[in-house]
């Protein structure tokens, strides 16, 4: 395919332009290949493939050596530059005239990683070409599947560890995303490293807002895929769940309930007690919105039938959350989520219920008899200093 290419005017590198990609840098002079290629600019208005031509092979896409050859992937001292020939690369990779044993040559993993730094870009459209090429090449280049996860690997951990930024890690999610679904059951232990050790730590940096979306959808699919990772997703949550940052925590409940959506019994019940401790703690937020999220939760059917098979332990972790909600939350909406909420309860297991109103009226009778023993001795120290009045001062 590239000899037809070739002979449409485009100029064979020779032996003496090598460099570590097998073709050499640029020349200063104006001569050389790349003044011998017709750019067609329209052909770059939208990330998708070219439409089909007919007639002389000059209509196929320019050969990949041009990339190898001049380093046009890169993007120089512009940081922010729109590389004219990611449109070209994209109508190559995209083709149904690319030959992949030739194609091979050029698309190593030094081509991959040239690639990927790309993706951390600011301007969306490149991003969108760059996820487009990479999706191909993973879906076309077998023998660099795994090197490319392991790249986008490493760039994940460079985000949660070092940088806590990047522009394109939501395009690279998108591609995980498909990659994920196509995942052979039974799973691999090797992806599920992959789950532990890259996705539930990318829910640590602060800007996990811009790419929540689709690392949701990621998590989601391993638990889709195999049920028993649910615990190992729950606790991951669990480890990383915001303190501060109510935004975040909302993100966090609404991820929640998807994987909740996904889990059987069993796995429920391993993380029940922590779960549900830190549901009790959204609960009674001050914040309406993070309080109202973790009501929600009730509204899911799935949920509810996993709480109800398992009250006689949930209910006890939350009861406390509730009644102080009913008598004590600012915000009006909380307060008849809250009643509704406890209302189900109530239905569900009326014995039960009444247990752990009992308890928590002990509860609150010991906390009172502590209070009160607590001010008890605070009045007994300022009687005994009242009594020794100023015999301890020191006088100048």
């Amino acid at each position: 395919m590239l000899r037809k290419i070739m002979k449409g005017g485009h100029r064979k590198p020779s032996k003496s332009d090598g460099n570590d990609f097998g073709f050499g840098a640029p020349r200063n002079s104006g001569s050389g290949p790349a003044n011998n290629v017709v750019v067609n600019h329209s052909s770059r208005a939208a990330p998708g493939p070219p439409s089909p031509h007919t007639g002389s092979a000059i209509a196929a896409p320019p050969p990949i050596w041009l990339w190898k050859d001049y380093g046009q992937l890169s993007r120089g001292n512009d940081k922010n530059g729109f590389s004219e020939y990611i449109p070209l690369l994209l109508r190559y990779v995209v083709s149904s005239d690319t030959d992949t044993k030739v194609a091979k040559r050029y698309i190593d993993h030094s081509f991959v990683l040239k690639l990927l730094d790309l993706f951390d870009s600011e301007d969306p459209r490149e991003r969108e070409y760059l996820k487009t090429i990479l999706h191909r090449i993973y879906g076309k280049f077998m023998v660099h599947r795994p090197f490319i996860r392991k790249a986008i690997n490493n760039i994940f951990y460079r985000l949660v560890f070092e940088t806590e930024r990047h522009s394109g890690i939501g395009e690279l999610l998108e591609i995980l995303g498909s990659v994920i679904n196509g995942f052979a059951l039974p799973m691999k232990e090797e992806h599920k490293l992959f789950l532990v050790r890259a996705l539930i730590p990318l829910h640590k940096p602060k800007l996990i807002s811009v790419y929540h979306q689709q690392l949701s959808y990621c998590i989601t699919q391993f638990v889709e895929k195999d049920y028993k990772l649910a615990d190992t997703v729950i606790r991951g949550l669990l480890k990383y769940w915001p303190v501060n940052n109510c935004q975040k925590e909302v993100l966090f409940l609404g991820e929640l309930e998807e994987v909740l959506e996904a889990t059987q019994s069993a796995e429920f019940q391993r993380s029940m007690v922590p779960l549900f401790r830190q549901v009790a703690r959204c609960l009674t937020s001050s914040h309406f919105q993070v309080a109202e999220r973790a009501l929600f939760l009730w509204n899911n059917e799935h949920i509810v039938s996993l709480i109800a098979q398992n009250r006689s332990v949930v209910l006890p972790i939350i009861f406390e959350a509730l009644e102080k909600n009913i008598h004590g939350h600012w915000n009006q909406a909380v307060h008849g989520l809250t009643v509704n909420v406890r209302k189900m309860f109530l239905e569900m297991d009326t014995e039960l219920f009444e247990e752990c109103q009992r308890q928590h009226a002990e509860k609150k009778s010991r906390a009172r008899d502590v209070e009160e023993q607590r001010e008890l001795t605070w009045k007994r120290l300022a009687d005994v200093a009242a009594q020794r009045g100023g015999e301890d001062m020191i006088t100048v």
